[in-house]
């Protein structure tokens, strides 16, 4: 038995009027004890198919499929609204510019995971220009503060601190309900080593925004550093399935999530998916080399490391990376000093 519900072209023009931009389409067929659901996303405007999945399980998870379905179409049809108001926003002249269209550019920029000083420069003075049209937007604190961060990333110093947790206490002040607000609060307080409060505002972030593919996965960064690898593993996991076209910096944090959890060879899977890894993608991928007896591979990537970044020392490593438990933190220096990382 099969039900098929499909998008015609013929229908384009009746949608538009109905101001619909997404429309989901798809069929569901039953043999036996199984049922297979074929599901497709479609951009109603250009015809566009957009996202695609196959589920091919029992009959009796059939509702458990249907908040899959849901929860994933939700993230995708929101990270494509994005996508498109960003580049309604960049046709723009900028000298018409709305606070908003100033946000999606900045998030754009930032989003794409870019480490370039000079593109995270780029998106700061955007969340600049927003918070300039409009000094009660929130998100272009949040956002900003963000941004900044990126800049310094582990070589921060408590100045640095103080101004991004200055920007998120605006944003927080302003709108107390940010899920974004929360999740770099969040972040913030991890690279003060507060996991209490780092945690609180993590799991406000998620409750607020359960189906942010962005937010889960930063998620997983704080769960993997305090050494929750079920909950790091099942974040970013979440997270790959909400944004089916994540950037490829959601593989660093798959690759963090399985080392904590001590699966070496999964973790070396997911950071060889990076075409240009980061300095925390370097590390954990040369830890994971040594832990699987491949030194030669781990010294490789220890020197690409030290190319990276230059001031990488073990003394870096135990004063940077903010794990919760010691024998976390002792592991990684442990294999990180085999494959030749010096002491100081």
């Amino acid at each position: 038995m099969e039900y098929t519900l499909t998008y015609r072209p013929i229908f384009q023009d009746h949608l538009r009027e109905l101001g619909v931009q997404f429309l989901l389409e798809g069929s569901v067929r039953r043999g036996g004890d199984r049922v297979r659901i074929n599901v497709q996303l479609i951009d109603a405007e250009s015809a566009n198919h957009v996202w695609a999945e196959r589920y091919d399980r029992k009959l009796e998870d059939i509702f458990a499929i249907q908040d899959e379905i849901t929860e994933t179409v939700a993230s995708t049809v929101a990270d494509q609204v994005q996508v498109i108001g960003t580049e309604r926003a960049k046709r723009k002249s900028t000298d018409n510019l709305e606070a908003y269209d100033y946000l999606l550019k900045g998030m754009d920029l930032h989003k794409s995971g870019a480490m370039d000083p000079e593109l995270i420069d780029q998106a700061v003075d955007m969340f600049d220009k927003a918070i300039e049209l409009d000094d009660g937007f929130a998100r272009a604190y949040a956002w900003r503060a963000c941004s900044v961060s990126r800049v310094w990333g582990e070589d921060y110093t408590e100045e640095n601190v103080r101004e991004s947790m200055s920007l998120i206490q605006t944003a927080l002040s302003l709108d107390g309900g940010e899920s974004e607000s929360h999740r770099i609060m969040g972040a913030l307080n991890l690279f003060k080593r507060d996991f209490e409060r780092a945690e609180t505002h993590i799991q406000q972030s998620l409750a607020l925004n359960p189906n942010d593919a962005h937010i889960a996965v930063k998620a997983g960064t704080y769960f993997s550093f305090s050494g929750q690898a079920n909950a790091a593993l099942a974040s970013v996991d979440r997270a790959m399935r909400l944004n089916p076209h994540h950037p490829e910096w959601y593989w660093t944090e798959l690759g963090l999530a399985h080392h904590t959890a001590g699966d070496y060879g999964a973790a070396i899977t997911a950071l060889l998916h990076n075409t240009s890894p980061s300095f925390l993608a370097l590390a954990i991928l040369s830890a994971s080399y040594v832990e699987t007896g491949r030194m030669a591979e781990a010294r490789a990537t220890a020197k690409t490391l030290a190319e990276v970044k230059p001031n990488a020392t073990l003394t870096y490593f135990l004063k940077r990376m903010p794990y919760k438990r010691a024998k976390d933190l002792d592991r990684l220096v442990t294999a990180l000093r085999q494959a030749g990382i010096p002491e100081n």
